[in-house]
C-alpha cells in the first residue's frame, strides 16, 4: 500500500541524521529558505490567530521537525508537539530539537491510539504539512479529518499544507517525473505514486462539521504550485 511504501523511504531518510531537517523531510530540491517560504504560505491567512498566547498545537506527520522549526522561528508563543509514523525520523527530530515533545503515531491508527499518545488533550491548532499525499485513499483522509476534529478545541484551526489537486493530476505527474529524474527513490516507482484530492471534499467536510474552509495557493515560483493547494478549516463560533 502507498503509505507503507513511503514509510520505507522515510525510515531510510531518517538514518541520515547529519542532513538538514528540510532535506530529511523530502525537500532536497529546495533550500531551507525556499522551504520556509512554502511552509509559511499555508499560515498567512491565520497569522494573527497564531500569535495568540499559549496556543496548544500539534503537527501530524512532522518528520524530522522541519515545519516545527519553521514555526518556532516565527511564532515563539506556540506550545508545539510533533507526531510521525517513522520511528527513525522521530529519533532524528528528538536529536535536532529537544524543546519539543515528539512521538511515534500512525495517523491511520484508531482514535484510541491518538488519545493515548496525546494524553487526551485538546489542541487549538492542528498542522499537517505535506502528508496527505502519502495516504491510500480519500476515505482515509475523511477518517483523519474526523479524528482531528474530535481533538480540536472550541476555537480550533486545522491547517493542511501541500495537498495534491485531483483536477491537475496529469499535470502533476508530468512535472514531478521531470523534476525527479535520477533520484534514488524512483528505482521502485514509489515516488511518483501519490494521492490526489478534490477541493470539494474539504469544502463538503467543512459544511457538515461547521468549519469555515479556505483554499490557499502556494508561492507561484514553486513548480508544484501548478497542482497543489493548502487547506484551512476554522471552527465557526
Amino acid at each position: 500500500m502507498r503509505s507503507q511504501n513511503w514509510l520505507k523511504i522515510w525510515q531510510k531518510k531518517g538514518l541520515n541524521k547529519t542532513e538538514d531537517q528540510h532535506v530529511l523531510d523530502g525537500w532536497d530540491l529546495n533550500s531551507e529558505k525556499e522551504y520556509r517560504e512554502i511552509a509559511y504560505s499555508c499560515l498567512s491567512e491565520n497569522e494573527n490567530f497564531l500569535r495568540e498566547p499559549n496556543l496548544k498545537t500539534v503537527e501530524f506527520g512532522c518528520g524530522s521537525g522541519a515545519f516545527i522549526s519553521a514555526l518556532q522561528a516565527e511564532f515563539s508563543n506556540l506550545e508545539i508537539e510533533g507526531l510521525d509514523y517513522s520511528e527513525n525520523l522521530i529519533n532524528a527530530a528528538r536529536e535536532k530539537n529537544q524543546s519539543v515533545n515528539f512521538n511515534v503515531l500512525d495517523m491511520n491508527s484508531p482514535i484510541e491510539d491518538w488519545l493515548k499518545v496525546l494524553n487526551y488533550k485538546k489542541y487549538d491548532v492542528i498542522f499537517s504539512f505535506g502528508t496527505l499525499l502519502y495516504f491510500n485513499s480519500g476515505s482515509e483522509i475523511q477518517s483523519v479529518l474526523e479524528k482531528m476534529t474530535s481533538i480540536l478545541s472550541s476555537k480550533g484551526l486545522i491547517i493542511l499544507g501541500e495537498v495534491n489537486d485531483l483536477e491537475n493530476q496529469i499535470k502533476s505527474k508530468n512535472v514531478r517525473k521531470e523534476s525527479l529524474k535520477n533520484r534514488e527513490e524512483t528505482d521502485s516507482n514509489m515516488v511518483l505514486d501519490q494521492l490526489y484530492l478534490s477541493k470539494k471534499m474539504f469544502l463538503n467536510f467543512a459544511i457538515k462539521n461547521n468549519f469555515a474552509c479556505k483554499i490557499l495557493p502556494l508561492p507561484s515560483w514553486y513548480p508544484a504550485s501548478a497542482y497543489r493547494y493548502h487547506v484551512t478549516l476554522k471552527k465557526r463560533n
